[in-house]
């Protein structure tokens, strides 16, 4: 039931249908201009994926879809990438390649942006699993070696639904000073100002909206997990060898693509959060599991409506679809959580 709500939340999110265009929402934008409808006790989470697939903007092939979206640079020098001379925005932007790839590299795909930063890559076929990776050229040092032109590399986990369109909103630039506490990472540590990044993603899989900080020399990266607008120690870091924007347990885990097999779900009160684990107290096996949370992880409320990742959530009730990982630990892909208010005192169990 927790995942029919959540799919519910995502369809009317994600918008679409007909044939009128879709506007990607700021990154900003709040979720509580919508009120989903509860679906019926009755329909299986199957026709819910169905109906969030068809929820997205169409496109016209039966056996292939498309990512579609805008790619934006601020605080950067664009150069070109075969002189690396410093160019004009529009003239430089033109020349950033999206790639595609799938984990078995059978899916290829290349596009470049248009001058205003918009951006779709075509003819894809369905893809549970894929990455999309947007390779910037700047002049600036970002990786603190005192060497200027560098590049950035961005890559986001991407899901392709045939006949639809997958959405993603991103926005590159260095971190303002002012926003990167000192207890989170001491700034004597940087020789170069780390890279944020800034997207709203959409597809057959859910929705994500992150910002990210990469510390390029440190191999490090940093999301915004209390969305403060500020990287501070509340907010949690990972390792990234290879400074991609996904962590190495992510990477090490592999992507599932959409929803997880029923087996993989668990229901219980939160017991408690620290930094990167939660535990739970899982109802079907009676006894208490642990989750590790990564950047990919999806937490939203009962309706849907993505919430903060903070110590909020402990003592809620809250069903986790997770995935198994190499080492035998589990990681959350998608935590929905009971918000509701306790009814008689109790402790919320939701409409679940």
């Amino acid at each position: 039931m927790a995942l029919a709500l959540l799919v519910v939340a995502q369809l009317v999110s994600c918008g679409g249908g007909g044939g009128h265009p879709l506007k990607l929402r700021p990154i900003e934008a709040g979720q509580d201009d919508w009120t989903p409808t509860p679906p019926a006790d009755t329909q299986p989470i199957e026709e819910y994926l169905e109906e969030q697939e068809a929820q997205l903007p169409p496109w016209p092939s039966a056996d292939a879809g498309a990512i579609k979206g805008t790619l934006t640079v601020e605080g950067y020098t664009l150069v070109n990438p075969d002189s690396l001379e410093a160019v004009p925005y529009a003239e430089g932007i033109v020349q950033v390649p999206l790639r595609v790839v799938d984990p078995e590299d059978d899916v290829d795909s290349i596009a470049f942006p248009g001058p205003d930063g918009s951006f779709i890559i075509p003819d894809l076929p369905a893809l549970n699993s894929a990455t999309l990776t947007v390779t910037v050229p700047v002049a600036e040092d970002i990786d603190g070696d005192l060497k200027a032109g560098d590049s950035v590399a961005v890559s986001l986990q991407v899901s392709v639904a045939a006949g639809r369109q997958t959405l993603v909103n991103l926005t590159i630039s260095p971190v303002q000073p002012e926003t990167l506490q000192e207890d989170a990472l001491p700034g004597s540590l940087l020789q170069s100002p780390p890279v944020q990044v800034d997207y709203y993603y959409c597809g057959p899989d859910g929705i994500r909206q992150r910002t990210i900080a990469l510390f390029i020399g440190l191999q490090r990266m940093m999301v915004d997990t209390n969305r403060d607008g500020e990287f501070g120690a509340d907010d949690l870091q990972f390792a990234d060898e290879n400074n991609n924007g996904l962590s190495d347990t992510v990477e090490g885990a592999g992507y599932t693509g959409p929803l997880a097999p029923a087996e993989n779900l668990a229901t219980g009160i939160i017991l408690s959060l620290q930094g990167r684990i939660f535990t739970l107290h899982d109802e079907t096996a009676g006894t208490s599991v642990e989750f590790e949370v990564a950047e990919t992880t999806i937490v939203v409320d009962q309706m849907g409506s993505p919430i903060a990742l903070t110590q909020h959530i402990v003592g809620r009730w809250a069903v986790v679809q997770y995935t198994r990982l190499p080492t035998g630990g589990k990681l959350a892909q998608l935590v929905m959580v009971d918000l509701s208010p306790p009814m008689n005192g109790d402790s919320p169990h939701g409409p679940w």
